[in-house]
C-alpha cells in the first residue's frame, strides 16, 4: 500500500475522533541497542552476499539474498526513531516524514511500563515503544492508553 493511500485511511479512521494526547518520541536507548544487535548479523549476511556477487560475478542468486536481507535488517531500527504520535479514541497516528499510518486499539493486547518507557504490545508486529526521557508528560500518556488498552506489568 502506498503511503498517500496510508496517509488517506488514517484521515478517514481518524476523521471525527476526538484526540487525546500528542508527543513526539522514539525507542528507549537499551531496546534500541538490543534491536541492532539483533539485526547486526543479517545486515552483515546481506553485505556479504552484495561483496561476494561484485567479486566473483558469477554467484547471481547472492544478489537475492542481498537484497531480501539488508531491508529485513533496516527497517526495523526506523521504526525505533522519533516520530510524533497521537493517541486517540481510534488508536495510534504516527506521523512520518512522508505520510502518516494509525495503529487501531484493537491491533495492540495490551501495554507495560518501564523505568525507560512505554511499550505497546501487539500481536504480530515490532511493540511500538515510547521513551520515558522524550515524553513531556509520560504519566498523562499511561493513563490516555489505560482507557482502551489493559495493563500488563
Amino acid at each position: 500500500m502506498s503511503f498517500i493511500a496510508r496517509s488517506r485511511y488514517t484521515d478517514v479512521v481518524l476523521a471525527d475522533v476526538t484526540e487525546y494526547e500528542s508527543f513526539t518520541a522514539g525507542w528507549p536507548d537499551r531496546a534500541r541497542n538490543r534491536l541492532v544487535l539483533t539485526m547486526l548479523p543479517v545486515f552483515l549476511v546481506g553485505c556479504a552476499s552484495f561483496g561476494v556477487v561484485f567479486l566473483t560475478e558469477h554467484s547471481t542468486w547472492l544478489w537475492s539474498v542481498g537484497q531480501f536481507l539488508l531491508p529485513v535488517a533496516t527497517m526495523p531500527f526506523n521504526r525505533t526513531q522519533a516520530r510524533t504520535y497521537t493517541l486517540s479514541g481510534a488508536g495510534i497516528e504516527r506521523s512520518i516524514p512522508f505520510g502518516k499510518t494509525v495503529a487501531t486499539w484493537d491491533s495492540f493486547n495490551g501495554y507495560s511500563t518501564t523505568d525507560e518507557g512505554i511499550v505497546l504490545h501487539r500481536h504480530w508486529d515490532l511493540d511500538m515503544r515510547f521513551a520515558r526521557e522524550q515524553l513531556d508528560d509520560p504519566d498523562a500518556v499511561s493513563e490516555t492508553i489505560d482507557r482502551f488498552l489493559p495493563r500488563r506489568d
